[in-house]
C-alpha cells in the first residue's frame, strides 16, 4: 500500500527526533559521519541533514534538477524524501509589509547522485587551469603538510584536520582537486587547524580570499564571488586581511623557490 505524503512526513519528522534524543548514545564514528553529513548539506535545514544523514546522501536533487544538468534518475531508483515548508503570507496593517509564514510541511522526493546516471558533473568552484595537482601537493608538502588522495562522497571536495593533514577527494574532476587543495592549505597557512575554537564562516572566508589571490597568481580560474561577496564588513576584517597577506607571501614564496629547482 502506497504511503501518503502526511505518512512520509510523520515518519521522518520522528527520525529527527530520535537521533536528537539519542546523539548522545551515538559512537565517535557515527557522530563525526553526522557532522560530515551535516557540513556537506550545510544549505539545508536541520531537520533535512538528518533526514539525509539516515539515507547515506552524499549529493542530491530533484528528478528535473537532475535532468537540467544531463543525468537521469536510475530506473528502481528509491527517492530520498525530505521535508519542504508549506507558506502563507500575513499582511500587517499598520506598514502593509507582507510576511510569509510557515504553517506545515510536506515531503518532497529527491534522488542521491548514486541513482543517477550520464554526464560527469561540472567543476564545481575551479575552472582552467594549467598548474598541476602534483605540483601543489609538492608544494604542501615543502610548507610541512602531508597530502593524500582518497575516494570521498562526491560534495566533500577534501579536509585538513588538526594535524594539518590535508585529503583531497580524488572522484572529482582534477582542477577541482588543484583549487581544494589550495583552499585547504591556505587553512593550514593561517593556521585554522590549530584554533581551539573558530568562527567557521570567518574562517572560510579567509581561505578563499587566499585561494583567490593563489589563483589569480598562478593562472588558475577560481569561482569564489559567493565567498567573497558575502563577507561582512567589520573591524575584523584589518585583522583578517592582514593573516591573509602574510600567508600568500610564504605561499608565493615557496612557489618560486620550487620553481626554481
Amino acid at each position: 500500500m502506497k504511503k501518503s505524503n502526511k505518512d512520509i512526513t510523520k515518519e521522518n519528522l520522528k527520525k529527527v527526533d530520535d537521533l536528537l534524543k539519542n546523539v548522545k548514545n551515538m559512537s565517535d564514528d557515527d557522530y563525526q559521519e553526522f557532522l560530515k553529513t551535516c557540513s556537506l548539506f550545510y544549505e539545508y535545514s536541520f531537520f533535512n541533514q538528518v533526514i539525509l544523514y539516515f539515507a547515506g546522501a552524499t549529493n542530491v536533487k530533484g528528478f528535473q534538477s537532475w535532468k537540467k544538468i544531463g543525468r537521469t534518475v536510475k530506473k528502481g531508483a528509491k527517492a530520498i524524501w525530505i521535508l519542504a515548508p508549506v507558506t502563507y503570507t500575513v499582511k500587517d496593517e499598520a506598514t502593509e509589509e507582507e510576511e510569509r509564514r510557515i504553517s506545515r510541511f510536506k515531503s518532497v522526493p529527491v534522488f542521491d547522485i548514486a541513482d543517477t546516471e550520464g554526464e560527469e558533473l561540472p567543476s564545481l568552484m575551479t575552472g582552467k587551469t594549467d598548474i598541476k595537482l602534483e605540483t601543489v601537493i609538492d608544494l604542501a608538502k615543502c610548507l610541512g603538510h602531508e597530502v593524500e588522495t582518497q575516494n570521498l562522497k562526491y560534495a566533500l571536495g577534501g579536509y585538513i584536520d588538526k594535524t594539518g593533514r590535508i585529503v583531497i577527494n580524488t572522484v572529482r574532476p582534477e582542477c577541482d582537486q588543484v583549487g581544494t587543495l589550495i583552499h585547504e592549505l591556505s587553512h593550514g597557512l593561517l593556521k585554522h587547524h590549530e584554533q581551539e575554537e573558530f568562527n567557521r564562516s570567518l574562517c572560510e572566508q579567509e581561505a578563499e580570499t587566499l585561494t583567490y589571490l593563489i589563483s589569480q597568481a598562478l593562472g588558475i580560474e577560481r569561482k569564489s564571488e559567493g565567498y567573497l561577496k558575502n563577507w561582512t564588513m567589520t573591524e575584523s576584517i584589518k585583522k583578517s586581511m592582514k593573516s591573509i597577506n602574510t600567508a600568500y607571501k610564504t605561499f608565493m614564496n615557496k612557489y618560486e623557490q620550487v620553481s626554481r629547482i
